[in-house]
């Protein structure tokens, strides 16, 4: 072979999986300012959660903040997650996920039996959150349908509803 027509050898960059990964301390500094969850957490927050079911059977596991099994499912949802089990697997998986729930992990029977007794109020929840994030950012309103057979989101198709358009 001519030098000049000679492929050049591949250079691949050196991984040693032995290494530390000397990561960020804190887990909020892995998500972005601008990042959904912080919205989400944030108007939660501001909504009324004393109406929430929680268990009244007494003793047992301790429960999850009505609060925060809320903001999982609506973030969940806004980001097209709806099955309990992969939402579980989101607690783990996830960075958004994992500090909204503190480092915590919901096992899917808590997501879904939460989602079953509050369903009324997380539609409630989700439409007050999605009026709010309209008057954060009136350039984000969603046009008017024209039609009927317009598709729905992923959450109203989950809810089985159509929140009306601003």
């Amino acid at each position: 072979l001519n030098r000049e027509n000679a492929p050049m050898a591949a250079r691949f960059v050196h991984l040693d999986h032995d290494i530390p990964l000397l990561l960020l301390p804190d887990l909020r500094d892995w998500i972005s300012k601008d990042d959904m969850v912080h919205f989400i957490m944030d108007a939660v927050d501001t909504l009324d959660l004393t109406s929430a079911k929680t268990n009244e059977r007494g003793p047992g596991s301790a429960q999850y903040p009505p609060a925060t099994m809320r903001a999982l499912l609506i973030y969940c949802s806004a980001t097209g997650t709806f099955a309990s089990r992969r939402i579980e697997t989101l607690t783990y998986e996830n960075v958004a996920v994992r500090s909204l729930c503190a480092d915590t992990h919901p096992d899917h029977d808590s997501i879904c039996k939460f989602r079953r007794e509050n369903e009324t109020r997380l539609a409630s929840c989700f439409h007050q959150i999605l009026e709010l994030a309209t008057i954060a950012s009136p350039s984000s309103r969603r046009p008017r349908q024209s039609s009927k057979n317009v598709p729905k989101s992923a959450f109203e198709n989950h809810l089985g509803m159509r929140f009306p358009a601003s």
